[in-house]
C-alpha cells in the first residue's frame, strides 16, 4: 500500500472513477446487447448501484457512480451532457444531504481529478496531434493520440487538479506517477473485470472461480511488481514537510494560469460555472490555509513566525 501511494497510483486499489468507469462501460455494452438499448441503460445503472452498495459506498465512489448515472439517462433522453454542470450537480446533492463529505479526502480527490480531467484532456490531446503533427504523417498520428491520451496524457491532466489536495493532505510529492500509472494503466480493466468475474463464479461454483482467478492473477502480479520497483527508486518520492501549503498554493497557481487558454474551448454557461468554482476554491483555500497557520501559531510560535517571515519573502 505505501508503494502505491509512494507511485502516485494509489487509485488503482482504491474503489473510485476509474473502477466505476470501467464498471459502467462494461455493464452498458453487455445488457444494451441483450435487451437492447433503453432497458440494457437501465439495469447497467442498476447494477451501478448495486456495485456502489457492495464496495461500500464511500464519498468517491457515490460521486463517480451518480456521475455515470446521469451520463446513462442523458444519453438515453438524447441531451448533450455538459461535464462541468453535471459534475458540479453530483457535488451539490452529496454536499446537501451530507455537508461533512465536503472534507471527506476521498471526495476532494475524486471531485479533483475528474475536473482536471474535464478541463485538460482534450486540450493536452489536442497539443499532442498538433506537436507529433510536425513530424509524423496525419494517419499514424490519429493512431497514437489514443493511447498517449488514454495512458499518459489523461493521466497528466488528473494529476493537474489533484496535486494541490495530494501535497496538503498527504505532504509528499511522487515524482514516478507520470512513468508507473501509463505502465500499469493498459491492464486495469483486465485485473478489475476477471478478479469480479472470478468472485461472482466462485459464489457459484468454487473451481469456476478459481480458473478465472489464475486468469487474473499474471495481471495483478504485474501491477504490484512494477510498482514495487518503481516505489524502490531511490528519489521517488519528494517529502515537502512544513512547505506542503506552499506547494499547493503554487500547484493551485499553475493550474489555474493555464484556463484563460481554454475558455475558448468552452460553452458560455461553462465558463461562468468555471468562475465561481474557482472562486469556492480560492475560498476554501484561503480558510484551510488560515487554519493550517492558526494551528502552528498556538502550537509552535517561533515556528509560526519563521513560516510568515518565508510567505512575506
Amino acid at each position: 500500500q505505501q508503494a502505491f501511494r509512494d507511485t502516485g497510483t494509489s487509485h488503482v486499489i482504491a474503489i473510485s472513477g476509474f473502477n466505476i468507469t470501467i464498471i459502467a462501460g462494461f455493464l452498458a455494452v453487455l445488457f444494451s446487447r441483450l435487451l437492447g438499448e433503453r432497458r440494457g441503460a437501465v439495469v447497467a445503472a442498476l447494477g451501478i448501484g448495486f456495485y456502489t452498495v457492495l464496495v461500500g459506498a464511500s464519498a468517491a465512489v457515490v460521486r463517480a457512480a451518480l456521475l455515470g448515472m446521469l451520463t446513462l439517462l442523458g444519453r438515453q433522453v438524447g441531451r448533450r451532457q455538459v461535464g462541468l454542470n453535471s459534475l458540479a450537480f453530483v457535488a451539490a446533492v452529496m454536499a446537501f444531504f451530507s455537508p461533512s463529505v465536503l472534507w471527506d479526502v476521498g471526495f476532494q480527490l475524486s471531485f479533483a481529478s475528474t475536473l482536471g480531467l474535464m478541463l485538460y484532456a482534450a486540450p493536452l490531446s489536442e497539443a499532442f496531434k498538433h506537436f507529433a503533427g510536425r513530424w509524423l504523417p496525419s494517419t499514424a498520428v490519429e493512431r497514437l493520440a489514443g493511447p498517449v491520451g488514454a495512458y499518459i496524457l489523461f493521466t497528466l491532466a488528473a494529476q493537474v487538479t489533484t496535486l494541490p489536495v495530494m501535497v496538503y493532505h498527504f505532504g509528499s510529492l511522487s515524482l514516478t506517477a507520470l512513468i508507473a500509472n501509463p505502465i500499469i494503466l493498459p491492464v486495469q480493466p483486465a485485473v478489475l473485470i476477471l478478479g469480479g468475474l472470478s468472485t461472482l463464479a466462485g459464489l457459484v461454483f468454487q473451481p469456476a472461480g478459481q480458473v478465472l482467478a489464475y486468469l487474473a492473477w499474471p495481471f495483478v502480479a504485474f501491477t504490484i511488481r512494477v510498482v514495487e520497483w518503481l516505489a524502490a527508486m531511490p528519489g521517488g518520492v519528494l517529502a515537502l514537510g512544513q512547505g506542503r501549503v506552499r506547494v499547493g498554493v503554487h500547484s493551485c497557481a499553475a493550474a489555474a494560469a493555464a484556463l484563460p487558454h481554454l475558455r475558448q474551448q468552452l460553452l458560455p454557461d461553462d465558463v461562468a460555472l468555471l468562475d465561481r468554482l474557482l472562486a469556492a476554491a480560492e475560498t476554501a483555500l484561503g480558510a484551510t490555509s488560515f487554519a493550517e497557520f492558526w494551528q502552528a501559531g498556538s502550537q509552535q510560535p517561533v515556528e509560526f513566525s519563521r513560516l510568515l517571515q518565508e510567505l512575506a519573502v
